[in-house]
């Protein structure tokens, strides 16, 4: 749970792991992710370090052409205009995509798909966080494990203001990047982290309608395979 994430180890295990699963002997084009905050900062590196030959076990290799990486959140407007059949029209609007996450809690202000680089921003303020300190206040009064401690049931309820302490500080700081709230057309809330996320969201912004997709653990993802369809579609345009 760092910045460097993407040049450990663990990363690229993980992302072999994932190239074996696909089955395919080589992909043209594959699409990552990054944290917004790392992205110009980690781009070029890790677009370098996707690309060329992977050995993935038992003798094979999997080959990757080029690599692109994107702002995570990206994925999920593209995700949420592809879902809402907004693809014509989210050209001509403002958004704010919002994706608590794991490690970090990011967000992505866009005129049409066009990043606003200067309000978008990501802070290590995740889920790990807000497990991090649950399990700091359960161990002072015992190990809890299936939700039962000496015997006896054991109420997470009462860590739930822990929770949303970290949803209230990342909002907060977030709010303070964005310059007109007033002009935003679309505000979606995706990660793992939405339902926890969402009650914080809302008291930012109570004029605004919160729009949501369906099963938005993977909306950043989903959205990168759209993407990519597209830029390779271009590509051969071209």
């Amino acid at each position: 749970l760092h910045d460097e994430y993407t040049e450990s180890p663990e990363y690229m295990a993980l992302l072999r792991g994932a190239l074996s699963m696909m089955k395919v002997p080589h992909i043209d084009l594959l699409v990552v992710g990054l944290p917004v905050a790392l992205l110009a900062l980690k781009k070029a590196a890790l677009e370098k370090a996707m690309t060329g030959s992977h050995e993935i076990g038992a003798g094979r290799t999997i080959t990757v052409r080029k690599a692109l990486a994107v702002a995570q959140p990206q994925g999920a407007l593209v995700h949420y205009a592809a879902e809402h059949e907004k693809m014509a029209s989210i050209g001509t609007e403002q958004s704010l995509v919002i994706d608590p996450g794991s490690r970090t809690f990011d967000w992505l202000v866009c005129r049409g798909m066009r990043l606003v680089q200067k309000q978008s921003h990501s802070i290590n303020r995740g889920m790990s966080d807000v497990l991090r300190l649950m399990a700091a206040g359960t161990s002072t009064e015992g190990m809890a494990e299936a939700l039962v401690i000496f015997q006896k049931p054991y109420d997470m309820n009462r860590h739930l203001p822990i929770a949303e302490s970290v949803a209230q500080q990342a909002v907060s700081t977030m709010r303070q990047w964005i310059e007109t709230p007033e002009s935003l057309q679309n505000i979606i809330l995706v990660g793992g982290g939405a339902f926890l996320f969402k009650k914080a969201v809302k008291a930012a912004f109570p004029k605004h309608r919160i729009h949501e997709v369906k099963e938005p653990l993977y909306a950043n993802v989903r959205g990168f395979q759209l993407a990519g369809q597209n830029y390779a579609m271009t590509s051969l345009a071209t």
